[in-house]
């Protein structure tokens, strides 16, 4: 019996991957980044504003803006701005970022029903006539790859770029966050061989669009009130007839999630994971599933195989769900080496954290981020 199902599950498994994951998740292939001299000539012409809400990032804020430095983006605009709203923070954010060359915007009293990420954008949003924008978080640091995505809204190829930056974990606790991570970019269609032209959901760490289309769409003040304030962006962008990209790529931007650890993880995660999972639909949602199925199946067998020949089985099935989750991860994030031989307990994890953010989302109640008790 559990050969048989052996066959079944893991083709199923392989095949709902690689619809998943395409080309970029197994080869590592992707667009170059050199720019010809038109593309070049085209932004040279036009002023481009760095917008980030920052929020008690005094750890992250002067690493960030260091990285835009190190980008060298400046010389290719007639005007470049890099505005950090500072959302309340009780830090030393606006020192910092002050200290760096930032242009420091304090954010006024949060209005009812706001966010206060969506607030801070929307605030950086008017403080600036340029008409290119980036809203970027503030743990991301920037590459200049993002030349290659700022020339394609320029050109009008897209109307929103939304970016999930490379997943650099510096300890076991951060490397929780792998299924998180892999799911979401898995189930977007970012990589995958069959790219959808109306993806589902956008990353919200890193946003490039026009002014021009971003007013269009009504912005930030019209998702003002949604925790998960980039799907909410997307469906806007979307019922306004524009076009959305979306990619992950180390060379354009990277990041470091949660470095205070586990617990930060599952708060920041259960804020957000379940609701915008309801964002998934079709395919993408049946492949997703057939995936993590791939990757649970050999665990109870482990325990509950009959004989010796089921548990060596049962054993080639979890040392395959290891390689092919390492396989999976490689051009997503550098994760903990232990973390592949217990990917059970960070899928356990993945799985619990869901079915929590899912209470949540159903029945109500508030979860905190940051300070902030944010009402479902």
């Amino acid at each position: 019996m559990v050969a048989f199902h052996l066959s079944l599950i893991y083709p199923l498994g392989l095949l709902a991957l690689f619809f998943l994951g395409g080309r970029s998740l197994f080869a590592g292939k992707g667009q170059s980044d050199d720019l010809d001299s038109g593309s070049l000539f085209a932004l040279g012409e036009l002023g481009i504003s760095i917008i980030i809400p920052a929020r008690n990032e005094e750890k992250s804020i002067g690493d960030c803006l260091d990285a835009i430095r190190s980008a060298d983006l400046a010389r290719h605009f007639s005007s470049f701005e890099v505005l950090v709203v500072d959302d309340d923070s009780s830090d030393g954010t606006a020192t910092i970022a002050s200290a760096k060359g930032a242009k420091v915007i304090s954010s006024t009293e949060l209005p009812p029903s706001w966010i206060g990420k969506n607030f801070a954008c929307h605030l950086g949003s008017e403080a600036t006539s340029n008409p290119i924008m980036v809203f970027l978080d503030a743990d991301v640091r920037i590459q200049s790859g993002v030349l290659r995505l700022i020339s394609d809204v320029v050109e009008a190829k897209v109307d929103l770029y939304s970016v999930q930056p490379f997943h650099f974990c510096f300890t076991l606790g951060e490397s929780f966050a792998l299924f998180f991570n892999l799911v979401a970019l898995l189930s977007s269609g970012a990589i995958s061989f069959f790219k959808s032209k109306r993806p589902k959901a956008i990353f919200g760490p890193v946003l490039i669009t026009t002014r021009e289309s971003y007013s269009k769409s009504g912005g930030h003040a019209e998702v003002h009130d949604q925790i998960v304030e980039d799907v909410a962006l997307a469906q806007l962008y979307q019922e306004a007839g524009l076009a959305i990209g979306v990619t992950s790529s180390r060379k354009v931007a990277w990041f470091r999630m949660y470095p205070d650890g586990f617990s930060s993880m599952v708060a920041g995660f259960t804020k957000n994971f379940a609701k915008g999972a309801r964002s998934v639909a079709g395919l993408s949602f049946l492949a997703t599933f057939v995936v993590i199925t791939m990757w649970l199946y050999p665990i109870p067998q482990l325990f509950f195989s009959s004989g010796r020949q089921g548990f060596f089985i049962a054993i080639g099935g979890y040392l395959f769900g290891a390689v092919t989750v390492w396989i999976a991860s490689r051009e997503i994030g550098r994760y903990s080496s232990v973390l592949f031989f217990l990917y059970p307990i960070a899928l356990f994890v993945f799985l619990w954290v869901l079915v929590r953010s899912g209470f949540k989302v159903i029945f109500g109640g508030e979860v905190s981020w940051k300070g902030r008790s944010l009402q479902r």
